[in-house]
């Protein structure tokens, strides 16, 4: 039986995990006083207007979430409303994707030093990533930013804690930091959909906990060297400019997608998420010829995909996906050993000769192309 909000208030234990549904459209002004609020969840709603300031002042209010919503902006505070210069917010998830915000991120979400988790996707922010976002280097463990319109360069020094990183289809220029590679955490980088002029970061194989990583739609040039990214099981870089040749060995050291389907494989834990449950990460996925929104990311899933460039030569005895480029030559048999293959696009390439019998052997090979 549904219970309206306003009763579920009344009925509250003293520290308050709360959520509102169905429709409101005005931010209730009676949580004001509920000092024992600990998580909020105020999303998918028709809330307008504005964050109100007085919600930072609540003394344990440690998750936030005002996803879907309409609201416009943040209510600027003052000394007798909002943040305090002495008891800084205690908040350390900020979830407001998918609302109607513009403007600059504001710069006073830097003050949230417990903030862990931020998530600004799918609005019309611009200007550039705050540089203030480094004073919370230390905490800060995702940083979601996509689909804004961000512009400038990527920032150096804020991924000292991060595990997640999406600053996809914005408008960001320049390289990649190489300060990255001294970050340990990393496990997702997504820098699709901007227009970053670099050359292909083998460096990030130093980072030995990174699986997912997205260069899709840059400009990214040259060859791509050989590196070695053990614990990376989705990497798209397709629709850049690389070229050359790929060694047959190419892909050899990447020991996770080698391993997909054997017992290490197998944990308890089946999504890519933050260390208590309350954030999924999320990726769009071309599977099948089209493109698929994936708002968990399974760990066992596995992709390649680099298509849309100009590389030559024989496709890697070691790979799997590679569709729109230069390629010459046969489809490896080795191919064969995909025992869990989905999808093979090697389309637009000028390969030649038959289709290896081995893919015969493939049962979960659903579409080739």
């Amino acid at each position: 039986m549904f219970i309206p909000w306003q009763q579920q208030l009344q009925r509250a234990n003293p520290e308050i995990h709360f959520q509102i549904c169905c429709g409101i459209t005005e931010f209730p002004e009676l949580l004001r006083a509920q000092h024992e609020i600990v998580f909020l969840d105020i999303s998918n709603n028709k809330v307008e207007g504005q964050v109100p300031a007085w919600l930072w002042t609540l003394p344990i209010l440690y998750y936030l979430n005002l996803s879907n919503n309409t609201f416009i902006g943040f209510q600027r505070s003052n000394k007798k409303q909002g943040l305090s210069s002495v008891r800084k917010p205690f908040v350390s998830y900020l979830l407001g994707s998918n609302n109607n915000f513009t403007g600059k991120i504001p710069s006073f979400i830097c003050e949230f030093r417990s903030l862990e988790t931020l998530d600004l996707s799918g609005k019309k922010f611009n200007g550039s990533i705050p540089r203030c976002l480094g004073n919370l280097k230390s905490n800060l463990s995702v940083l979601n930013l996509r689909k804004n319109n961000l512009s400038g360069g990527l920032p150096k020094y804020i991924f000292e804690s991060l595990r997640s990183f999406d600053v996809g289809h914005n408008q960001l220029v320049g390289k990649l930091p190489r300060s990255l590679n001294q970050f340990s955490t990393l496990e997702v980088f997504n820098v699709e959909s901007n227009r970053i002029n670099d050359t292909f970061p083998f460096w990030l194989g130093s980072l030995q906990k990174l699986q997912v990583l997205f260069l899709r739609s840059n400009a990214f040039h040259k060859s791509i060297h050989q590196a070695s990214f053990p614990q990376l099981r989705i990497i798209d870089i397709s629709h850049n400019h690389f070229n050359g040749t790929l060694p047959s060995v190419y892909f050899v050291k990447w020991s996770a997608m080698s391993s997909l389907g054997t017992d290490e494989d197998q944990s308890s834990e089946k999504y890519m998420r933050d260390k208590f449950g309350y954030y999924n990460d999320s990726m769009v996925l071309m599977n099948k010829g089209e493109e698929l929104e994936l708002v968990r990311i399974l760990k066992i899933l596995t992709a390649i995909d680099f298509s849309g460039n100009k590389f030559e030569g024989e496709i890697p005895k070691s790979i799997g996906l590679l569709a729109n480029n230069a390629f010459t030559g046969r489809i490896p048999s080795s191919m064969g050993n995909l025992t869990v293959l989905e999808s093979l696009d090697v389309s637009q390439d000028k390969l030649i000769g038959e289709i290896p019998q081995e893919l015969g052997g493939l049962s979960f090979l659903a579409y080739m192309k």
